[in-house]
């Protein structure tokens, strides 16, 4: 995961199975353009107000999500053991990855 702020922008790279997650205190407004409000997980006090809230900002790469497989399908149209199980040549879950050359 790496990520990079210039500005009020910030800018992610997500690879494999790791997550960049935002948080706040309710009191702060969000301004989040195309991100829905169904990935915002809010924590509740003692008296059921919401006082903190964490987001999701990166989607998993992984043969399970069908965007992925079909990403990888249509990259790889001449290869029907391009996802197995699964799993992208039937060993890897995670569909992007640093040092598996073999599976490129």
């Amino acid at each position: 995961m790496g990520a990079w702020m210039k500005g009020e922008d910030v800018y992610l790279m997500s690879v494999g199975d790791s997550h960049a997650v935002l948080t706040h205190k309710n009191e702060e407004r969000w301004e989040l353009g195309m991100i829905s409000e169904e990935a915002i997980v809010k924590e509740v006090d003692d008296n059921g107000n919401h006082c903190l809230s964490a987001l999701q900002l990166t989607l998993d790469h992984s043969a399970s999500v069908q965007e992925e497989v079909h990403r990888i399908r249509n990259g790889h149209p001449d290869d029907c053991l391009a996802i197995v199980n699964d799993r992208v040549k039937g060993s890897l879950k995670i569909t992007r990855a640093f040092g598996v050359g073999f599976l490129k």
